[in-house]
């Protein structure tokens, strides 16, 4: 056996950007997301966890979250999947609650948001300033060869447990 002693151990899992803007000026970014990725999570004192808790059809608790019987504040977290043009790069963009309405509001509008060229700033470019994402009519594509990834496997690396991320259904 061959030992060596600058070998690195192998990457934990797959890497991607997550985004979270805080910017005041509108950054343009072309979404890939047919549709926004949404969960549930938990603060813990310490850090952001995914909440467990899962509902069977008839509204049963199937499975318990701690977290939830410890009465800790949850919060709504959305991404979508887009191509930001100032950095040449894609990303999953982190959505707040409101910025997340906004843009469900346009997918139930549209029926898909990919290929939509949005617009995203802070109101006052500080990171606890309301999230704005518009749409930009002018520069929406509507048609990319980029394809869509779920964060859900990246999310995995992140929180280091398996809770899938459920796909907000596109409008019928």
């Amino acid at each position: 056996m061959e030992l060596h002693c600058d070998l690195l151990p192998p990457p934990r899992g797959p890497k991607f950007d997550f985004w979270t803007p805080g910017n005041a000026k509108p950054e343009r970014v072309l979404c890939i997301s047919a549709v926004v990725w949404a969960h549930i999570t938990h603060w813990t004192g310490k850090n952001t966890q995914p909440c467990t808790l899962k509902l069977g059809l008839d509204g049963q608790v199937t499975r318990h979250c701690d977290h939830c019987k410890a009465q800790l504040p949850n919060r709504w977290k959305g991404y979508l999947h887009v191509f930001r043009y100032s950095q040449n790069a894609q990303a999953f963009l982190c959505l707040t609650e409101s910025a997340g309405t906004e843009v469900m509001d346009l997918q139930k509008k549209l029926q898909s948001l990919r290929g939509v060229s949005l617009d995203v700033w802070r109101v006052n470019g500080k990171m606890n300033a309301a999230l704005c994402v518009k749409q930009n009519t002018a520069f929406d594509v509507r048609e990319t060869n980029i394809p869509e990834l779920d964060p859900g496997p990246y999310l995995d690396t992140v929180f280091r447990r398996r809770k899938p991320l459920e796909k907000t259904p596109a409008p019928e």
